[in-house]
């Protein structure tokens, strides 16, 4: 909404797929089909 902090947090395929009521195997295709959004990112190691 319109006004509202950004939120900046992760969830895992799991926690998706317990929140849908859905199997990972169906988030894994939602992620797919473009569904809902994915973004994955990796932590540079200095």
């Amino acid at each position: 909404m319109a006004g509202e902090p950004e939120q900046n947090s992760t969830i895992t395929v799991p926690e998706i797929a317990r929140r849908l009521d859905v199997c990972e195997e169906t988030v894994y295709a939602m992620l797919k089909a473009h569904e809902i959004p994915n973004l994955r990112a990796h932590q540079s190691r200095s």
